[in-house]
């Protein structure tokens, strides 16, 4: 199963780009709600 997988992936640059793509969203949301928070103390 997982050879399957990897033969779609031409190297691990494809799954660094979708970690990325979710995680650099996510991050900036975390941040600006900790922004928010620092804000109102």
């Amino acid at each position: 199963m997982w050879r399957t997988i990897f033969s779609y992936i031409p190297n691990g640059m494809v799954c660094m780009q979708a970690a990325i793509t979710f995680i650099v969203p996510f991050m900036i949301f975390k941040f600006f709600q900790w922004i928010r928070n620092a804000e109102e103390e």
